[in-house]
């Protein structure tokens, strides 16, 4: 599920629902794979022509610990709860009137994959996320400002969507109001967000292909 706000206007409402299937099969000590959004018997056909037309003799290996199996189920995907406070993020323009805009994107997935073969083995995992993401535009004068920040967490009852919004509101005014100083050495303190943008850089940079 998808909802984005600009200011008080809903943008943005999309739901979808999407099941695929990645079916692996074996006949004398070849294997072979496919992709398809549908379960049907003619697969079967599919697989039998394939596997007797191929030129490789490619293997793979099958599961056959059993020992662990489980069918978990996938929760709902819920963020109705939060719909009225992204609407009522447009109070802030009221409190902070150099605000020009604010976006509000709010994101929830829920996902479940299932191994299933004939070495009765039948596992699955499961898992749901939700982002929350914030835009602001703040403008002073004929200094205009954007910046944002996002939250990505596993339960929607951990995202604290004022709490966000004010902080980024707060670290838009202190970027436009920015002053420039005097070259030199000096005592710094980095956000998490700024030392983990230097950490990534230093990260890839130390990549053997780098």
């Amino acid at each position: 599920i998808e909802v984005s706000y600009i200011d008080d206007k809903l943008e943005n409402n999309n739901s979808s629902y999407n099941n695929s299937y990645s079916i692996k099969a074996e006949k004398n000590n070849k294997t072979v794979k496919m992709n398809t959004d549908y379960l049907d018997k003619s697969i079967v056909d599919y697989l039998l022509l394939k596997i007797d037309n191929e030129d490789s003799n490619y293997e793979d290996e099958y599961l056959t610990d059993s020992t662990n199996n489980n069918n978990l189920s996938v929760n709902k995907v819920e963020i109705e709860s939060h719909l009225d406070m992204l609407k009522d993020v447009y109070k802030y323009k009221e409190k902070y009137t150099n605000i020009k805009s604010i976006q509000t994107d709010l994101y929830g997935s829920a996902d479940k994959k299932r191994i299933v073969n004939s070495n009765s083995v039948d596992m699955s995992t499961a898992n749901e996320s939700y982002n929350f993401y914030c835009e602001v535009l703040v403008e002073e004068g004929d200094k205009l400002v954007s910046h944002s920040n996002s939250s990505l967490k596993t339960k929607i009852k951990d995202i604290d969507i004022e709490k966000l919004v004010e902080q980024t509101i707060e670290e838009a005014e202190l970027m436009i109001n920015k002053k420039e100083l005097k070259t030199g050495k000096y005592d710094i303190v980095l956000s998490s967000s700024v030392a983990g943008s230097i950490l990534s850089k230093i990260m890839s940079g130390i990549h053997a292909n780098s």
